[in-house]
């Protein structure tokens, strides 16, 4: 392996042998996440424009200009190809062996209205009643918060309420520390609902975003555990007449006005 990708840290790209780290752009870092989950096959353009652009109206130049900067960042280029591979009317290719995902916990969810399935990949298989409380929060979460309207989109926020429960089964079989306390703090600001755990740093983080959100954002999630800040937020996109979710983590010395920037270029 050429490099280790981290979607989530600060500096996403590693280089397993010289140990040099790079940072990439959201919409490069979203690209390269797609292809590694389909490596060995191609993307097509347009699955790539719906997965990284979320629909935005863009050009496929947006997509070439990033497949070439994701290739300039690995090494690679458009005549080499040793790395991300070109067909024509098929899309791009990772090739395998050249980049690996980096992910602390794999987890897969399947969410339905009436039926919450959590498979979780654990070493020890113990502590079940932990894992039905865990369960159990997330579907209290949805009776409470979804309406129709919104319903699809916080599916995805799910995973951020399933972040504190995963990372309370972490502590149990691993670290063996104390539990997240699952509580959380609603606050408005103009449009915008902050949902927030009773934490210092989420509180500092909430200050500084509350007044300079976009008023198409009318929820944001912000949990802080010991290492990273991970916030989802929902917002309307005035394209497609419909409201959308998008998760984001942060390593927790990640300053705050870039935080700010992402959700505001993510989440508008």
């Amino acid at each position: 392996m050429l490099w280790h990708f981290n979607p989530t840290a600060y500096h996403q790209l590693i280089h397993v042998v010289t140990g040099k780290v790079k940072r990439i752009k959201s919409t490069e870092s979203d690209t390269l996440y797609l292809l590694i989950s389909n490596e060995g096959h191609y993307v097509t353009k347009k699955l790539i424009m719906h997965e990284v652009w979320g629909g935005r109206p863009v050009s496929e130049n947006n997509i070439t200009q990033s497949i070439s900067q994701l290739r300039f960042l690995l090494g690679d280029s458009g005549k080499e190809q040793k790395i991300i591979k070109t067909k024509p009317r098929e899309g791009y290719m990772l090739l395998p062996g050249n980049v690996i995902l980096i992910q602390s916990i794999t987890s897969i969810f399947d969410i339905e209205e009436k039926n919450v399935h959590t498979i979780i990949n654990i070493e020890k298989n113990t502590n079940m009643l932990l894992l039905n409380e865990s369960i159990e929060s997330i579907k209290f979460f949805y009776r409470k918060y979804v309406n129709n309207k919104i319903k699809n989109s916080f599916l995805i926020v799910f995973l951020f309420i399933a972040t504190v429960n995963f990372y309370n089964i972490y502590n149990i079989f691993h670290q063996k520390k104390g539990l997240v306390n699952l509580s959380m703090i609603i606050k408005k600001e103009y449009n915008t609902h902050f949902h927030l755990d009773r934490g210092n740093a989420s509180e500092k983080l909430y200050l500084y975003l509350k007044d300079d959100i976009p008023d198409t954002i009318s929820h944001i999630f912000i949990f802080k555990n010991p290492d990273r800040f991970y916030l989802s937020c929902i917002y309307y996109n005035k394209t497609y007449n419909q409201d959308k979710a998008y998760n984001i983590s942060f390593a927790d010395n990640y300053p705050f006005e870039l935080i700010l920037g992402k959700i505001r270029e993510a989440c508008n």
